[in-house]
């Protein structure tokens, strides 16, 4: 009986000793911490994305609103109409997003997923960046959002 209860005791240590931080990261220098910042901040990305394509409308909107008195003709026009659909386009296409999401993530995988969220996102801000009209905006919008669905899966 003691003998099992020693076998226990020491499957228990091991298993305290096996939890332990690696040894090569254990010391605090730069070397040795930029890998660890490095995942950390890949880690975070999809987060930080889904955060700005909900607040971007919150930015955006009362800009375009401010450079409706403007008297420069490069001002892009926004009626309030048009800015809710600018708002809201994003959400709309949410469940674009969630369905070829689901069997984009089914075939390649979360994680690659993950990876391929950067191209709506991407191709979004550079439209939304590069938008000359309302209809160019929604589109962008329309991308961020489906990006927004793949980043949350």
């Amino acid at each position: 009986m003691e003998n099992l209860e020693d076998r226990k005791h020491a499957q228990l240590l091991e298993i305290l000793k096996s939890t332990r931080s690696i040894s090569h990261y254990d010391s605090k220098t730069l070397k040795t911490l930029i890998p660890q910042i490095t995942v950390a901040a890949v880690l975070v990305f999809p987060n930080i994305v889904v955060g700005i394509i909900y607040a971007y409308s919150a930015i955006l909107i009362p800009q375009l609103m401010e450079a409706q008195n403007s008297t420069d003709p490069n001002v892009l026009r926004v009626s309030k109409s048009e800015s809710s659909w600018i708002t809201s386009s994003a959400m709309l296409s949410m469940p674009i997003g969630a369905i070829t999401g689901g069997i984009i993530m089914d075939s390649i995988g979360r994680l690659n997923l993950l990876k391929l969220m950067v191209l709506p996102c991407v191709a979004g801000f550079v439209i939304i960046a590069t938008a000359v009209n309302v209809p160019m905006l929604i589109v962008g919008r329309m991308l961020t959002g489906i990006a927004l669905v793949w980043g949350l899966n």
